[in-house]
């Protein structure tokens, strides 16, 4: 006989509406399983669909008056857009000011009037209980933790913050230590020294910026795809160029109107960081930036199978990063060079071809450079920084890395080469174009207010027309593509240093198109297929 369905009661039921209320960007499995964690009841992903469906509509005011229900109806909030903005704002200064039920309220009168969505409402009365729901929403207790995910390090001298992070980090495997950090990246930097203390001639201080989130592992084995944050969700040069996914170029886009790396991002961040590491146990440093710090607190206030199941989390005390953070060794550097290297490069073939770089350079480029950049790190220039990073106990011994200073060295002949076409009429010193100090991600210390104003309520800027010559790039159809996999086979096998493995790997990019094209044929349904004009039978 069939099992028996396993019933659910009106308040278990209207408080899974209402945790899908407050968090509706998760799927129906992660619904399922924290529905399993707070009940011990298994549910199936069809049943929470028809829980979450009109039929029960009625439960959201009226949900039964359970205890489930109850305290999730307690942990929501009736103004979510001011409740991002205020605790942020508290992670980032909670280190300088004493935070009060009296200063709370106040920021959030002073905050209210400016947040768009809230135009015309009139300024709720703030009360104690409402400070204190905020506090428990938040888990904002101010306290030092130690040990633990998200735990913050508070101890009075370097010695002994060092320590406590060399014994955490000598409980994981090398292959098992990671460490992320994000850093700004002024991409259509112009490398003349003149153009850093004044503005010439019908020439402005270049400044469009993204900002790039890094992420690996102490031996260099894994690096992750870095997640970058633009000023636009859909940016032009995006469009013109046929790309309909940019994050199947192998890396994740987010946006805001600073480009910034905000709470929201981190902790998308931190959840998808934490299923590649499926199966494992691993250890994630990171600075206490007050987005960490605020992501952290947020998953630490999830229930359990929503938050961190694979990643230790110890942040690097502050003031710091600079000495104890491995990507602020060299690595993040090592990438920057690599991506000056391939700019500065197509500066002198776009002046070659007549053209300025600073209007045919765009956002998808800088994008391509960053992930070519970011591939060229070595592992060896990453195992060489966590050495140098003091945080491991047994630094892994490797051999010099001479990849990063040829890097540079070909940075400063493309330099000269510049200067000779006067195209620049005095080139940077090499460390501050690499690494120019105002690229780095910090907490603001004046105009904080602003900053989060302008994280938190999502305006996109408008793109200017005048800045950047967007090339309408045409639709290449996979039969176009066969045919230039074709010529190129060919030409390499009529090549005088034929690489063998390089016709490999064509056959095997010629496999992938052609199978696309075939499901492409099939898509289209066989009265289509037959009407269209056919692909050459030789190419198939």
């Amino acid at each position: 006989m069939p099992p028996k369905r396993t019933q659910f009661s009106v308040a278990e039921k209207s408080a899974l509406r209402a945790y899908h209320e407050q968090y509706p960007d998760l799927t129906q499995p992660a619904l399922a399983q924290w529905f399993e964690a707070q009940t011990g009841k298994p549910i199936r992903p069809n049943s929470v669909s028809e829980i979450l469906s009109k039929r029960y509509t009625s439960l959201d005011s009226n949900p039964g008056g359970g205890k489930l229900a109850k305290r999730l109806k307690q942990r929501s909030c009736d103004y979510p857009v001011l409740e991002r903005i205020l605790s942020d704002w508290v992670y980032r200064q909670e280190r300088f000011l004493i935070i009060t039920a009296e200063l709370i309220k106040e920021k959030a009168r002073s905050f209210w009037p400016r947040i768009p969505e809230y135009n015309g409402i009139p300024i709720p009365d703030f009360s104690n209980g409402w400070v204190d729901r905020f506090k428990s929403r938040h888990g904002l207790r101010y306290r030092a933790r130690h040990g633990e995910a998200g735990s913050v390090i508070d101890c009075p001298t370097m010695a002994t913050d060092l320590a406590y992070i060399q014994a955490k980090v000598a409980q994981f495997a090398p292959s098992d230590q990671y460490n992320c950090d994000e850093t700004g990246l002024f991409w259509k930097l112009v490398p003349d020294r003149s153009l850093s203390s004044q503005t010439l001639p019908g020439v402005k201080k270049e400044k469009s910026r993204i900002t790039i989130h890094h992420a690996c592992n102490a031996t260099g084995s894994h690096k992750l795809p870095m997640w970058v944050v633009g000023k636009h969700k859909a940016p032009r040069a995006f469009r013109a160029a046929g790309v309909k996914d940019v994050d199947a170029l192998g890396i994740r886009w987010r946006w805001n109107k600073k480009a910034w790396m905000t709470t929201e991002i981190m902790v998308d961040w931190l959840r998808w960081f934490d299923k590649q590491m499926s199966g494992r146990q691993v250890l994630l440093l990171m600075d206490n930036f007050s987005a960490h710090l605020a992501a952290i607190n947020e998953l630490e206030l999830m229930p359990k199978g929503l938050g961190l199941e694979n990643t230790e989390v110890v942040f690097l005390p502050p003031n710091t990063t600079s000495r104890l953070q491995p990507l602020d060794q060299g690595i993040i550097a090592s990438f920057k060079a690599r991506y000056r290297r391939s700019w500065i490069r197509f500066m002198l073939e776009q002046h070659e071809l007549g053209y300025n770089p600073l209007q045919t350079m765009n956002v998808l480029k800088a994008i391509q450079f960053s992930i070519r950049a970011w591939d060229e790190v070595s592992s060896t220039t990453i195992t060489n920084c966590w050495a140098h990073s003091k945080v491991n106990l047994n630094p892994i011994q490797t051999p010099l890395d001479v990849g990063s200073q040829q890097v540079i060295q070909s940075i400063q002949d493309d330099l000269i080469q510049l200067r000779t076409q006067h195209q620049i009429q005095q080139a940077m010193e090499i460390n501050q174009l690499i690494d120019p100090p105002d690229e780095a991600v910090i907490d603001p210390d004046n105009e904080i207010d602003e900053e989060l104003l302008a994280l938190h309520c999502p305006v996109e800027e408008p793109e200017s027309d005048c800045e950047e010559i967007i090339e309408e790039l045409p639709v290449v159809t996979p039969k176009q593509m066969l045919q230039l996999l074709q010529d190129l086979k060919l030409g390499e096998t009529q090549s005088d240093d034929c690489s063998a493995e390089s016709i490999r790997w064509l056959e095997r990019y010629e496999k992938i198109v052609k199978e696309r094209h075939l499901k492409g044929l099939k898509q289209a349904g066989i009265r289509t297929y037959f009407s269209r004009d056919q692909i050459d039978p030789h190419l198939l």
